[in-house]
């Protein structure tokens, strides 16, 4: 196989903004099999990545269900840089991988109900990237600065993982 396991598609949006795909699981190139159930529109992509010098990662989300097989994605965005002309706008690329990357890489092949303890990932915004049960993935936690480790331990008590015991992040 030629691809990444956990990459299911790629997509490049050059500065025509008319997308360009490879999508995997449905092997198209004119449509993405996430794109119309994703939060944020091929423009607001776009908007936010050629802005940026640094990569940008969009929050994981539910991105289509496949043969009762639920898909989550979170999206790695970089602009494309001509460097005889760099002032000029190319484009992005954006590279959407499977959630269960994240959780392979997080938790070592843990179980959810491992009473040892998990592991989870939030963005910058305290949204839940990856979480060993689906369910969870995309929930806002507590921005409250002070004490951001309380919303935290607040938020894996109400999941039960360890049957409403004390948790400690």
């Amino acid at each position: 196989s030629y691809t990444k396991p956990y990459i299911e598609s790629i997509m490049v949006i050059p500065a025509q903004k008319e997308p360009i795909f490879f999508d995997k699981l449905t092997a198209a190139s004119t449509k993405s099999s996430w794109i119309d159930s994703y939060a944020y529109s091929i423009e607001d992509k776009y908007d936010k990545t050629i802005s940026s010098p640094w990569t940008v990662i969009f929050p994981t989300s539910h991105a289509f269900t496949i043969i009762e097989k639920e898909y989550y994605l979170f999206h790695m965005a970089h602009r494309l840089i001509d460097y005889r002309h760099i002032d000029e706008e190319v484009g992005i690329v954006v590279f959407s991988i499977n959630r269960d990357l994240l959780d392979e890489l997080c938790n070592e092949g843990k179980s959810a109900s491992d009473p040892s303890g998990i592991n989870f990932i939030t963005n910058e915004n305290d949204i839940v990237m990856s979480f060993p049960e689906n369910q969870y993935v995309g929930t806002e936690l507590s921005r409250d600065e002070e004490d951001r480790n309380g919303g935290y331990e607040e938020f894996v008590e109400n999941t039960d993982l360890f049957g409403g015991g004390e948790v400690m992040v």
